[in-house]
């Protein structure tokens, strides 16, 4: 059925519809978890290079990144609730299909078929919040939202080498599909169909071109590319290569530290994402974005392994603060039937960010310093800031408690 978002109400946060997605999010992320650590040695068992086990690992996110813009156009037309659903199922059933690859080329077409379906899902369930939550809510969804994909994060690789130890390599695999078939049949149960009112391409054109002259739009959609650079590019590979080649740290001590950061990221994320619905999406930004430049700084000064747990720690409250807010900037200012096309063209800003900050960490720091990566990194995210002083608020200023309005 069609639903008009603005008849969602209080009840918001707490629909079942929501509660659905949360839980989707949480075995989607469950499933990624699995299997994204085993993926290169499952490829290297398949007699791949290490240049094509890398390959099989960025496929996803390339192919993710190139289908993100096209699945924002067909989410405004079908609606986000046969997206949603779509994309779990073409990832289900692109991971099922692995256990059966027997060369690098099957397993790299099949997880080229699985950022397909992820760029589906993830642009569906962007389209979905935007027409089902209100204004004064979406610091608080957005926040749900992450802590769903963060501890299904979390919990994954730790169960996928359980898996690996006991069945095999394939095994992750097969997990994978069956949680993102109970994925889709949860959103089937529960996700009503909600899409934007029809309008004339005439009409689209027009409401795209005022989202797109509107530079608060830009400012968040720089934010979300530069907070991807940062958090993918320190957390995947900086912090530790880093940490073992220069500071003595053993792969162990890696992973806790990167443990103690994200769990700083959870603890604080929820009063956070509250604070961006009650303060506003303009001083939240500053404020994280300001206490993010401080910590990768003191990531280049670090001289030793406590130096860099105290950075990290730092880092995981600058996330937790900041990281709400772009997603809630853009939703409020993308009008119902485009936001699909919205969504797609921001995603493709966040997958950028994440692609081209590892491989730009990696690259700066084999030409230059680990030291000069952070810079840099610290340079972008100043930059952000300085952006974020020339952004609009767009909490409504009912909700704010002042008389600030979207551009």
């Amino acid at each position: 059925m069609n639903q008009d978002a603005n008849n969602i109400g209080d009840s918001a946060l707490r629909s079942p519809a929501l509660i659905a997605l949360l839980v989707t999010a949480f075995f989607v992320a469950l499933g990624f978890g699995l299997v994204v650590p085993i993926i290169p040695t499952f490829a290297r068992e398949l007699d791949a290079t290490l240049d094509q086990a890398a390959a099989v690992v960025s496929v996803f996110a390339l192919v993710r990144l190139a289908s993100s813009a096209p699945a924002g156009w067909v989410s405004d037309r079908v609606g986000s609730r046969k997206l949603i659903i779509a994309g779990l199922l073409i990832v289900a059933a692109s991971s099922a299909a692995v256990i059966t690859a027997d060369s690098y080329w099957d397993l790299l077409v099949l997880r080229g078929i699985g950022g397909v379906g992820s760029a589906a899902f993830v642009v569906g369930m962007g389209q979905y919040l935007i027409l089902t939550i209100p204004n004064r809510e979406r610091g608080r969804a957005q926040g749900l939202l992450q802590g769903s994909f963060l501890m299904g994060g979390a919990s994954g690789p730790a169960v996928g080498g359980l898996l690996v130890d006991a069945f095999g390599l394939t095994a992750p695999f097969l997990i994978y599909a069956i949680t993102l078939g109970i994925a889709a049949v949860i959103a089937m149960a529960y996700i009503v169909d909600v899409r934007g009112e029809r309008s004339s391409p005439e009409a689209d054109r027009a409401l795209l071109g005022q989202v797109f002259a509107n530079r608060t739009f830009w400012i968040a959609m720089f934010m979300a590319l530069t907070l991807n650079w940062a958090t993918q590019g320190i957390r995947s590979f900086a912090v530790s290569v880093y940490g073992i080649e220069d500071l003595d740290m053993t792969a162990g001590q890696v992973g806790w530290y990167l443990t103690v950061a994200a769990l700083v990221h959870a603890v604080v994320l929820i009063p956070g994402s509250q604070a961006i619905d009650r303060l506003g999406r303009r001083p939240m930004a500053r404020a994280g974005l300001l206490i993010y430049v401080v910590a990768v700084a003191m990531m280049a000064i670090s001289a030793s392994q406590g130096q860099l747990l105290i950075a990290l720690i730092i880092q995981g409250v600058a996330i937790g603060v900041v990281s709400s807010v772009p997603a809630a900037v853009i939703a409020d200012v993308s009008p119902g039937p485009v936001a699909g096309r919205i969504v797609g063209f921001s995603t493709v800003a966040r997958d950028i960010g994440v692609v081209v900050g590892v491989q730009a960490m990696g690259s700066i720091s084999q030409r230059s310093s680990f030291a000069n990566a952070f810079w840099i990194t610290a340079a972008l995210l100043a930059l952000a800031f300085v952006a974020s002083l020339f952004m609009r608020e767009t909490l409504a200023a009912e909700a704010a408690g002042s008389s600030s309005v979207p551009a």
